[in-house]
């Protein structure tokens, strides 16, 4: 991921380690219109960097700090939860961007076997995306 945000043009990236999660009072700062995910296997980390703002007025940089909740829902089920707030630049205090991610490990149909199973468990990820 650092490597994707460096080709965007973020600097000065500092991943915070990964803590789990088990006040599900915290949890619901991401409930705006989605339904909050059970605390039990939650993960949090907070990410902090400099991003490139490509504006006209202001800083060329901003700075941001994402935290990033990831949650195991099942073997094959994970939902991440991004809330990217930034700083320093004109009316950042009014908005913020809000991410869910759901990763969901689907059987190929085509599995090596003829579609008959058995064929060493071949996956595809799909990913579906919600932001606010």
């Amino acid at each position: 991921m650092k490597d994707f945000q460096q080709k965007r043009g973020d600097v000065d990236i500092v991943y915070g380690s990964w803590n789990d999660v088990t006040d599900i009072q915290n949890l619901s700062s991401f409930q705006s219109g989605l339904l909050p995910l059970p605390p039990n296997s939650t993960r949090e980390r907070t990410l902090t960097f400099n991003t490139l703002t490509k504006s006209y007025f202001g800083p060329a940089y901003a700075k941001a700090t994402k935290i990033q909740r990831a949650t195991q829902l099942s073997k094959h089920l994970l939902v991440i939860e991004n809330q990217t707030q930034l700083s320093e630049v004109p009316f950042s205090d009014r908005f913020k961007v809000l991410e869910r991610w759901v990763v969901e490990a689907v059987k190929n149909k085509n599995d090596g076997n003829g579609g008959r199973g058995g064929g060493g468990g071949l996956y595809t990820c799909k990913l579906t995306v919600h932001a606010e």
